[in-house]
């Protein structure tokens, strides 16, 4: 994940088993959500730049798929 997300950018990061600061990142979320709308705009951009079904995954597969044949 941390090649995808920019923390504080378009998410939040934490050590794997560092449920307290997921806890407090959750909570701040609930209890702040205007403080994250940034974030949440920036995260559906990155994924829809990067990570679109239809215009750069299935490309990729296609290509993938034809270098095979």
């Amino acid at each position: 994940m941390r090649d995808v997300i920019e923390p504080g950018k378009n998410g939040v990061l934490h050590d794997f088993f560092d449920f307290g600061a997921l806890a407090k990142s959750l909570i701040e979320a609930c209890q702040h959500p205007e403080r994250f709308t940034a974030m949440r705009s920036e995260a559906r951009r990155t994924v829809v730049e990067q990570y679109d079904q239809r215009r750069i995954c299935l490309p990729a597969w296609l290509k993938v798929i034809d270098e095979l044949l």
